[in-house]
């Protein structure tokens, strides 16, 4: 008696293997995507806005009260490849509103009236196709933003040396206040770290919604091997 129990429980479940309908599936995953689609441009909007008022603030600061000659985080490499990273993230929050139209097409297809591996065969290209570069994009804005951000470190690591050395030589107090740390090296670390936050947002949610479209394609290839 327990053998043929224990032979019931180790048997799989036909129904395990069943796909889900596409008038089940596509609704639920063109509901998600709204969501966090329209979510995720909200947030990427404020950060972008965020990065991109730090900086123009930053280069004001260093025009208005700051020598033309005092090294800068704010004019050095790390601050353009971080504005490169603003950049790519501005074309994200675009890519945020193309995520929530991309809905709107799925609900279309769904009420198409196409078979059932047709309207499957369909979503799966739609949103893979879709996400191709909206996960490209943010990777290597986020390889570029980071790399950006070790310069900017650097930078103002041999800085806080420089003004060591001459607080310990007893330098003079002019000299010292230049070669220290400033108010705008510190809004331009602010700037790259809201970047890096949008990017890894952008490229975090570009791979959830492609999960979604590898989701899609997995039942599909359920379906078919019920077929």
């Amino acid at each position: 008696m327990s053998s043929s129990t224990d032979d019931e429980i180790r048997k799989p479940n036909p129904a395990s293997r069943l796909p889900l309908s596409s008038e089940f599936l596509i609704p639920s995953i063109t509901k998600s995507i709204r969501r966090v689609s329209w979510l995720s441009w909200w947030l990427l909007l404020f950060l972008t806005a965020a990065s991109s008022g730090t900086l123009i603030f930053a280069k004001t600061i260093q025009t208005q009260s700051l020598p033309s000659s005092t090294p800068i985080t704010s004019s050095g490499p790390g601050s353009f490849l971080t504005l490169f990273g603003v950049a790519i993230k501005s074309v994200m929050v675009m890519y945020m509103w193309g995520y929530a139209r991309l809905s709107s097409r799925l609900t279309r297809l769904n009420q198409s009236g196409d078979s059932e591996t047709s309207a499957l065969n369909k979503a799966k290209n739609i949103i893979l196709t879709a996400t191709k570069l909206g996960v490209v994009m943010p990777m290597v804005g986020l390889a570029v933003t980071i790399v950006g951000g070790e310069e900017i470190v650097g930078s103002l690591t041999a800085k806080a040396l420089v003004n060591q050395n001459l607080m310990t030589s007893g330098g003079d107090a002019r000299v010292i206040a230049v070669a220290g740390v400033s108010v705008v090296d510190l809004l331009v670390i602010q700037s790259n770290v809201n970047t890096i936050a949008g990017l890894f947002w952008a490229l975090s949610v570009g791979m959830w919604i492609r999960g979604k479209g590898r989701k899609v394609e997995r039942e599909l290839e359920k379906l078919e091997e019920v077929a």
